[in-house]
């Protein structure tokens, strides 16, 4: 598996489908777009900025990879997107 570095600089205060940056406080859980009215939850967005990013870095280094990196990141971006449970909710600390 590769390994690309990200910076995670306003991955969550980013929206995932226009771009806008905006101004968000830590008790708001859920990104709430001024721009385009997307909706979703604060953690899932940075996620999917992350994915973007590093699919993006990755790309460059080889464009021979591409053809098999965008289906994969489609994939990923769609269960992002669809998936109604945050993956932490269930979670048990011990």
């Amino acid at each position: 598996m590769k390994v690309i570095k990200v910076d995670p600089r306003n991955t969550s205060k980013k929206c995932s489908n226009c771009g806008n940056i905006q101004d968000m406080p830590l008790g708001i859980r859920e990104y709430n777009c001024s721009r385009c009215g997307m909706q979703m939850d604060r953690d899932i967005n940075a996620s999917i900025n992350i994915l973007h990013m590093a699919t993006t870095l990755g790309q460059r280094e080889s464009h021979a990879q591409e053809e098999s990196v965008r289906p994969q990141k489609e994939a990923v971006l769609e269960e992002l997107r669809t998936d109604k449970i945050h993956p932490l909710q269930d979670a048990v600390i011990a």
